[in-house]
Order: C-alpha cells, then structure tokens, then sequence
C-alpha cells in the first residue's frame, strides 16, 4: 500500500471554508447580516462578500467576527486567514 501525501487545499477551497465558517457562526450565533455588520462596524455588503468568498476580511476583523460571534479564535485561524487573503494583496500584473 502506496501513502501519498495529500495536497493542500487550494487558495479558493480555502477561501470557501473561510467564508462558510463565518456564515456558520453568525447563524449559530442568531445574527442577521445586518445586526452583524453593526456590530462589526462594516457594512452588510461586506458580510455579504465575506461570507460569499468575493473577498476575506483582515485577520484581525476575521477574528473579531468569531468573537462577535461567540467562537475563540486559534492561532490557526489567523494564519488561515493570512493565507487565504495572501492572493488578493498580491499586485496583478498589468
């Protein structure tokens, strides 16, 4: 029997256990997008676009938001956060 090392995943999957994380907290934590954005002190477009995966909050917004949410950010979460959103601070090329 042959063990091959798994793969990663990719910076999309990332990003869609990211945003589906977030999404899950919040319902779990009984609050609207809006009553999330206030507290938040964001707008609810950018939930929305959190939770969709169109773009990853900071780090510290992200681990803000579990904590709004009632979940303890880990070490991991900051670096997973980091990751993910690594792509979308990396200029493009023109």
């Amino acid at each position: 029997m042959t063990l091959r090392a798994s793969t990663p995943p990719s910076r999309e999957d990332h990003r869609a256990q990211i945003a589906a994380r977030l999404r899950k907290a919040r319902i779990h934590a009984g609050m609207s997008q809006i009553g999330a954005a206030k507290h938040l002190r964001v707008s609810r477009s950018t939930i929305l676009r959190w939770e969709s995966g169109r773009s990853m909050p900071a780090a510290p917004s992200f681990e803000h938001a579990l904590t709004i949410y009632g979940e303890i950010p880990g070490t991991s979460d900051h670096y997973s956060i980091q990751r993910a959103s690594a792509r979308s601070r990396t200029p493009r090329r023109a």
